[in-house]
């Protein structure tokens, strides 16, 4: 877990089982707010190798999975 600008970020490896990213590191970050959850999805999935939404689901009414432009993956839940 680390934190930037008040955020607290999720880090793990992105090869472990349900995941569904195949690079070294996946990041889970949790909004509260739709205008930030969007606002990151449209940022981190600027030059992406891959980016979708998923949802709803019981823990997320948004997914965001993005891939980015290093192989890191992006696992970005709104909940209200």
């Amino acid at each position: 877990m680390m934190e930037i600008y008040g955020q607290e970020i999720l880090n793990g490896p992105g090869k472990s089982m349900g995941t569904g990213f195949q690079g070294v590191l996946c990041c889970e970050v949790r909004y509260d707010k739709k205008e930030d959850f969007w606002e990151a999805y449209n940022e981190i999935g600027k030059e992406a190798q891959s980016y979708h939404t998923e949802g709803p689901y019981p823990w997320a009414a948004i997914l965001g999975l993005v891939v980015d432009k290093f192989g890191i993956g992006w696992a970005l839940y709104y909940n209200e």
